[in-house]
């Protein structure tokens, strides 16, 4: 076998890695961001709504169709004139309308709640994407100490003569 291919594989292995290595990262520097924010109060009025369909095709493309994902936006303007935009639950998008006045409570780019009137929306608590980070990364981690053990022992049988 010539030794050109172990390499060409393990670093084609490397850089794939890499990629989703760097995606990972980018993740969890994103929610320690948002966790490391205090929570903040202010008065709000719901200004704009809108939704995006993200179509991803995979391997399930092939047997089950694309995957469809809805993201839904909600954009409120502050007393100073300044706006801002949070991705809100499906459930909560419904339930709010442009020009509702209230309290808005966030966490960084996370929406927590809005309180008009006596009715509080609120979101669920972030746990969710800290579980999948931690799963992502725990079969990363597996993965690179499998490409590790599987370089070692292809140098191993080259240095006998394999």
């Amino acid at each position: 076998m010539p030794v050109i291919i172990p390499i060409v594989v393990f670093s084609v292995m490397f850089a794939i890695t890499g990629m989703i290595g760097s995606s990972i990262m980018k993740t969890w520097r994103g929610y320690w961001h948002n966790l490391k924010r205090s929570r903040e109060t202010t008065s709000a009025r719901v200004v704009d709504k809108r939704h995006a369909v993200k179509i991803s095709r995979s391997v399930r493309s092939v047997v089950g169709g694309n995957h469809r994902h809805v993201y839904y936006y909600v954009t409120f303007e502050f007393r100073n004139g300044h706006r801002r935009e949070f991705i809100v639950d499906a459930d909560k998008y419904s339930v709010l309308m442009a020009g509702d006045k209230g309290d808005l409570v966030y966490q960084g780019a996370w929406f927590l709640s809005f309180t008009r009137g006596r009715q509080t929306i609120a979101s669920a608590p972030q746990k969710g994407a800290l579980v999948g980070l931690l799963l992502i990364s725990t079969f990363m981690l597996f993965f690179i100490v499998f490409a590790v053990f599987m370089f070692s022992k292809f140098l191993e049988f080259r240095r006998f003569g394999f």
